[in-house]
């Protein structure tokens, strides 16, 4: 129960900067040794607590998807539950369960309240490559690629300002389609350097 409760209040403490590596280095230790114990809920709540704070916890992480992907993901997850899963995976580019996830039946297309992201524009955010190659190759309508944020950057924006290549080409491998220049740029030459896929060059 305590557990739970951190993953659903630390939610607040990362999106307002807080930052307590000791904290979060104690919660990762018990919740990798409890993982077992916790609640669908309880995953779900914990993984994206730490994806939003930003806070690197691979051991972690590795046994949340173990728990998850046992038995468990058809069984127990909820809507927003899998969809949480989705936005951490992505975000800390543990790119082995996305499949799992969607076949689960995580919505892939669900966004965050908060800014409006899809797994994908986190992934690309976040540099990951593997995750954005994951989650494009599972895209078969090219809705993730094309779709905006509620800033209006798309997936290959994130990752130019960013300066993934690796993010990039997978973006473009896959048959990105959108724009070059973001909303209120109405060219390329008019945007912000860090706006567009056209800076990576001049950045790598």
């Amino acid at each position: 129960m305590l557990l739970w409760k951190f993953g659903a209040q630390n939610l607040k403490f990362a999106r307002a900067s807080h930052k307590a590596p000791k904290l979060f280095d104690g919660i990762a230790a018990e919740a990798e040794a409890r993982a077992s114990e916790l609640s669908s809920q309880g995953l779900a709540n914990i993984a994206w607590a730490f994806a939003t704070a930003q806070h690197e916890a691979p051991s972690l992480f590795d046994a949340i998807a173990a728990e998850s992907t046992r038995e468990r993901l058809d069984e127990s997850f909820r809507p927003q539950e899998l969809a949480n899963l989705a936005w951490a995976f992505a975000t800390c580019g543990h790119a082995a369960i996305i499949a799992a996830l969607a076949d689960a039946g995580a919505d892939l297309y669900a966004s965050t309240a908060h800014n409006g992201s899809t797994a994908l524009h986190l992934a690309s955010s976040c540099g990951n490559w593997q995750a954005t190659e994951q989650l494009v190759a599972l895209d078969t309508s090219k809705r993730l690629l094309n779709a905006p944020t509620a800033h209006g950057a798309t997936a290959l924006h994130l990752a130019a300002h960013a300066a993934s290549d690796a993010v990039i080409r997978a973006c473009m491998a896959w048959g990105y389609t959108g724009t070059l220049a973001r909303e209120g740029c109405p060219t390329a030459a008019t945007c912000p350097v860090s706006y567009t896929h056209l800076t990576l060059p001049t950045k790598a």
